[in-house]
């Protein structure tokens, strides 16, 4: 973590980026969704499986999903 803060006092956070997965051919999708307004997430996996990819979202809290895809695409776009 960066040690610099803002004038707010906030730590400035310079290596942080948006990630945007794009399923094409989706064949399968599971989601759960607690009463929770914020979702704390605890692990992303993504696995190559019979049909193509398999993408699972484990949340400590608010929001649980598994999705199984012809095709998955990743793209990073880096937070200013």
């Amino acid at each position: 973590m960066n040690p610099e803060t803002d004038e707010k006092g906030y730590f400035v956070l310079d290596k942080h980026c948006t990630v945007t997965y794009t399923f094409e051919g989706i064949l399968e999708a599971e989601f759960s969704f607690e009463e929770e307004i914020d979702s704390i997430v605890d692990q992303i996996q993504i696995s190559e499986c019979e049909v193509g990819f398999e993408f699972v979202v484990d949340a400590v809290n608010g929001f649980d999903c598994a999705i199984r895809a012809k095709s998955l695409r990743i793209s990073f776009e880096p937070n200013a």
